[in-house]
């Protein structure tokens, strides 16, 4: 009996291990954006993988903010503007990064 409870003690920490691996993983591919409006009516943190497109965090933000949907925005980020097609990663954008929404 004493046997089974250390086979099942041994199991049990190789999971953990395991879980706390892949819990460092997904923290790794995540980062928190600051998009901001240059009008400043816009300051809002989201939560976001590395391989997130521009595109896809301009809808999300969209969703939130509706009533910039119907103009020509742009986003800038050390005063360059992003190209709305490529990953975060592919703009440079890392943890904390700010970005200016330009409408």
């Amino acid at each position: 009996m004493n046997e089974e409870f250390n086979k099942k003690n041994n199991e049990l920490a190789q999971i953990k291990r395991k879980l706390n691996k892949n819990i460092l993983a997904l923290d790794k591919e995540n980062i928190i954006l600051n998009i901001i409006s240059f009008d400043e009516n816009i300051n809002y943190l989201i939560l976001c993988k590395k391989t997130d497109t521009i595109n896809k965090i301009e809808e999300e933000l969209y969703y939130k903010y509706p009533e910039y949907r119907n103009s020509n925005n742009y986003f800038l980020f050390n005063n360059q503007k992003l190209n709305k097609y490529r990953s975060l990663e592919e703009n440079n954008i890392k943890e904390g990064s700010v970005i200016i929404l330009y409408c």
